[in-house]
């Protein structure tokens, strides 16, 4: 993916066993926060979009992202700006279980069907930062 010029890293783990894609990705995140101390590993679960908002939530909370407090204000917006910010250092954001390709792209609109906020909206891109998506679809990571 390009952002403004620059590209960041964002490799996919397709998998038949879904427990091993993880176990991978964890194992990753080991060897990434050893080599990048001063970075940040965000965990985020991808399988439904409630459970990726409450991911975002967290990593509000923990970073003590400004404005996230406010529930006038749209958290999940603050967090992909403060990810998307060169002076937040190095981070690695993992989107875990990422299966469901309609969570992240309107496949099919239609006027019967409701507007849903789509996941790839909120993801970072930057060139401070690194994401792995586990997935079974090999369409999510493009």
């Amino acid at each position: 993916m390009e952002a403004s010029g620059k590209f960041y890293l964002c490799e996919q783990l397709v998998l038949l066993t879904p427990d091993r894609k993880s176990q991978i990705a964890i194992e990753y995140c080991y060897t990434w926060k050893d080599r990048y101390p001063d970075g940040h590993v965000f965990w985020v679960h991808a399988s439904t979009f409630d459970r990726f908002e409450q991911a975002y939530r967290d990593i509000a909370k923990v970073m003590s992202i400004p404005g996230t407090e406010d529930p006038q204000n749209d958290t999940l917006i603050i967090v992909r700006d403060w990810l998307n910010k060169p002076e937040n250092r190095l981070w690695l954001l993992v989107l875990d279980n990422a299966d469901d390709l309609d969570l992240f792209f309107e496949l099919s609109p239609s006027p019967t069907k409701p507007n849903h906020p789509l996941i790839s909206d909120f993801l970072p891109r930057n060139g401070n930062g690194s994401m792995i998506i586990t997935t079974r679809d090999t369409r999510i990571g493009h």
